[in-house]
């Protein structure tokens, strides 16, 4: 049976040594651009990178398509399929992974002289903080979230804790009197916990130091900040089962004006997990007071190699309607710790070895061999990547015919 065609146009990229396009889950670097092929170009290298453009939805590896005239290749199960997608930027909350420390710490004088969030909670409800100009970051399970006491509590600061992106970066902060300011309308977007509350932390109760951070959880969920406004939730008693009643002030507290311009306000007495306006003093008061800083510690990784996979070869005849004959063959490279650009190494299982150096491409796509095999078939091709530290894949095999 031959296998089901998949309609699209097909566009390449023409760079000195590759012509490329993205596939799936697949990272393109922003200078290739892509643009139709130039009928003057030199003849096509012995090997190249290929897929395709923007406006394409589908590629069906059983069936590449030219123009309007469907190719079958009957070599390839119709099932084997590449999805491709528009070349674009990391989609927004998309951050890198933190390269380092992140420590929001007050600029101004500090006072130690208030339970929120870390003395009590059982009398405040859902209680926290409100940032403003904070970088992006990456928060991993394994990474590290700490704050500073200046005062030791009675029992140790067991909290669920939670995370979110504020609906916007803050302007600077106004005071409507003494204590509470002028609101502006945050909001968190959507809440994610990363620590509960069955957790102890590391100097569980805290000390008598300012400025080192010491209060440190451990994250066992990831969060993805892109940058800007930022708040940070601690859950109350009830929901929660973890009894902390005493109000013993310990919280190492700056205000809404802070010389760092990062702090805007808290709140409390809110229900667990609120995404109503959060910066409106709905009981009590004192919102643009007693402000706690934090830190993000990413935890020591030890390298890991990059991830081969999902290898497919397809070999397409001279006189196809794409205009392009040779062994086609998809990879997927995975390497969430490395930038790159990587170096391949393509054992095509005839003689002839390819080794493409300092390959910027991630995710789904496909290496073009231009010259057909010569011998029959089957032939295992044999693939590994390299990254910058000099770390090399497992080999990843297929067979073309």
């Amino acid at each position: 049976m031959r296998p089901r065609a998949t309609a699209v146009s097909l566009h390449f990229a023409v760079t000195t040594a590759v012509l490329l396009t993205a596939c799936a889950d697949a990272t393109r670097p922003p200078d290739h651009p892509a643009e139709p092929p130039d009928a003057t170009a030199p003849p096509a290298p012995f090997l190249s990178l290929r897929g395709v453009s923007p406006s394409a939805r589908n590629w069906s590896v059983g069936g590449i398509t030219g123009n309007t005239t469907p190719l079958a290749l009957p070599t390839l199960s119709s099932n084997a399929s590449i999805r491709s997608a528009a070349f674009q930027a990391p989609p927004a909350g998309t951050a890198p992974a933190s390269p380092g420390v992140l420590t929001v710490a007050p600029g101004s004088p500090t006072e130690v002289n208030n339970c929120i969030p870390f003395g009590d909670n059982v009398t405040f409800g859902f209680t926290g903080f409100i940032y403003r100009n904070v970088p992006s970051f990456t928060l991993r399970r394994g990474d590290q979230i700490a704050f500073d006491l200046g005062g030791r509590n009675d029992v140790p600061v067991r909290r669920n804790i939670y995370l979110a992106a504020a609906n916007k970066n803050p302007q600077p902060a106004e005071f409507a009197d003494d204590l509470n300011i002028v609101s502006q309308g945050v909001r968190a977007t959507g809440w994610t916990r990363i620590v509960s509350e069955g957790q102890l932390p590391r100097n569980a109760r805290g000390n008598l130091v300012v400025g080192d951070f010491e209060l440190t959880y451990t994250a066992e969920a990831p969060f993805v900040f892109a940058g800007g406004g930022f708040t940070i939730g601690f859950g109350g008693t009830p929901p929660g089962v973890y009894v902390d009643g005493n109000c013993d002030p310990g919280l190492v507290g700056t205000t809404s004006v802070d010389a760092s311009g990062q702090f805007y306000a808290r709140f409390f007495h809110r229900p667990e997990q609120d995404l109503t306006v959060l910066d409106v003093v709905i009981e009590g008061g004192g919102n643009g007071v007693a402000l706690g800083g934090f830190r993000i510690i990413p935890a020591t990784r030890e390298p890991a190699a990059p991830l081969v996979d999902r290898l497919h070869a397809a070999v397409l005849p001279p006189g196809n309607p794409t205009g392009l004959a040779g062994v086609w063959l998809r990879v997927r490279l995975r390497d969430p710790n490395d930038a790159g650009p990587w170096d391949w190494r393509i054992d095509w299982g005839d003689g002839a070895v390819n080794s493409p150096q300092n390959v910027k491409y991630t995710g789904e796509f496909a290496f073009l061999r231009s010259v057909l095999y010569t011998t029959p078939g089957p032939h295992t091709i044999a693939v590994t990547a390299t990254d910058p530290g000099g770390l090399t894949s497992a080999a990843a095999t297929t067979t073309a015919p």
